[in-house]
């Protein structure tokens, strides 16, 4: 989908399912674990949100400090390669 109305409508449609989704989880720890815990609905999505995000973060960073690495890696050996020449030429 192109264009500002459809990024937006694809926004919808996954806070859609997201919602979805939460409310089905809430509802199954709730049948699993009964009315005696009636937050382990809210826990169980918490939980798993914070699951994702720490997920999701973990694989940026990782992915942000291979790219840097490899920048600053070919970097230093440029840097280091012209005065290598002068001296070993």
């Amino acid at each position: 989908m192109e264009g500002p109305l459809g990024r937006e409508l694809l926004l919808a449609a996954g806070g859609a399912l997201g919602s979805v989704a939460r409310d089905r989880a809430g509802a199954w720890a709730l049948r699993l674990l009964g009315p005696r815990a009636p937050r382990a609905g809210t826990f169980t999505v918490n939980v798993a949100g914070g699951f994702t995000t720490s997920s999701s973060f973990s694989l940026d960073a990782a992915l942000n400090y291979a790219v840097a690495s490899v920048v600053l890696s070919v970097s230093a050996l440029f840097i280091g390669l012209a005065p290598a020449r002068r001296l070993f030429a």
